[in-house]
């Protein structure tokens, strides 16, 4: 006896291993990720629509402050009204 082949451990190499792994395509900082502009250099004005990561889809109520301390009001549908200040609130004019 004892003449197995240890298990059957054989491996057919199928697998891609690399699919899907593209990180960030499209969100690089040379200006290539299409003609969305995000609120880095987003100049907004009341009545803008806009769309939020998190708070989804709303409406510039007021723009106030100056550069790099430029604050929107926005009212979301889904969250209500948040004051967001600019360099960090990732927008999307749409």
């Amino acid at each position: 006896g004892g003449t197995g082949l240890g298990g059957g451990a054989i491996s057919t190499g199928t697998g891609n291993g690399g699919a899907g792994t593209e990180m960030g395509s499209g969100t690089g900082m040379d200006g290539s990720g299409g003609a969305i502009s995000t609120s880095i250099n987003l100049v907004l004005e009341p009545g803008d629509r806009v769309v939020h990561e998190r708070f989804g889809e709303g409406e510039v109520i007021s723009v106030e402050g100056e550069s790099p301390n430029t604050t929107a009001l926005v009212n979301f549908k889904s969250s209500g009204t948040r004051k967001l200040l600019l360099r960090f609130a990732k927008l999307k004019r749409i």
